[in-house]
């Protein structure tokens, strides 16, 4: 009898697991719908996952959103603020952060590739592990950041805050440009 229960119950588990999968494209699709009519409040949005690619998100209030996952790739993030939002495994390559507000940020293995983060607000961001190879951070603000582990290949510093961040193993390693 227990072993038809168990057999029971481990069928169920699988089903309630299809099903999720099945509702994972639609759970967003409010927030999505928001975004691409234009909305810029959008405080702890749930958009983990969605494809963002190439939206127009300047200026937008994105305070602690959930976008883990999210395609944000060639996104227009300029002076949004993105303080304390949960960005991690998101694709931002290509994207302009300039003058975003990014501190306190969850960007644990967030791709950063070529992004621009001239004049944004990165202290006390968390990017562990996360790829900012070629990235421009001219006048940026690195005040506590995690970048343990980090890519920072070809990653251009210029005229930035970095009180409390050590920088001096990839200098020495050739994959930092400081000016």
């Amino acid at each position: 009898m227990r072993a038809w229960i168990r057999d029971r119950l481990s069928y169920l588990r699988g089903f309630l697991r299809y099903l999720r999968a099945l509702w994972r494209p639609y759970r967003n699709a409010e927030w999505v719908k928001k975004v691409l009519s234009g909305e810029k409040y959008l405080t702890r949005a749930k958009l983990s996952g969605a494809d963002l690619s190439g939206a127009d998100l300047t200026e937008a209030n994105l305070r602690r959103a959930k976008l883990s996952g999210a395609d944000l790739s060639w996104a227009y993030l300029t002076r949004a603020d993105l303080s304390g939002a949960n960005l991690r495994r998101a694709k931002l390559n290509w994207a302009d952060l300039s003058g975003a507000k990014l501190n306190w940020a969850h960007l644990i293995v967030a791709d950063l590739r070529r992004a621009k983060l001239n004049y944004a607000d990165l202290s006390g961001a968390h990017l562990p592990r996360a790829n900012l190879w070629e990235v421009n951070l001219i006048e940026a603000h690195l005040t506590g950041a995690n970048l343990t582990g980090a890519i920072l290949k070809g990653a251009f510093v210029s005229r930035s805050t970095t009180t409390g961040v050590d920088f001096d193993d990839w200098i020495e390693r050739g994959g930092l440009i400081v000016d």
